[in-house]
């Protein structure tokens, strides 16, 4: 479900679609993952998602080798 408000968001395999990025990351946060939830809070304070050097980021954000990257 959070990676479905990610493509959602980001338009990957379809239309960037905000409101329905946050639906899928709403559904994901009532499952308590935590990356939803935090999505969820950033969204709510104006979050957004921003393209660094091929890799997605969001705000100052710095991107970890241990997140999932899709390329």
């Amino acid at each position: 479900m959070y990676a479905m408000g990610h493509f959602s968001e980001v338009g990957i395999g379809c239309r960037s679609d905000l409101e329905e990025a946050k639906r899928w990351y709403g559904r994901a946060a009532a499952y308590r993952f935590p990356k939803a939830i935090e999505r969820v809070e950033e969204l709510k304070k104006g979050g957004k998602v921003k393209v660094d050097q091929g890799r997605l980021t969001r705000g100052n954000q710095k991107q970890n080798e241990t997140d999932c990257v899709v390329m």
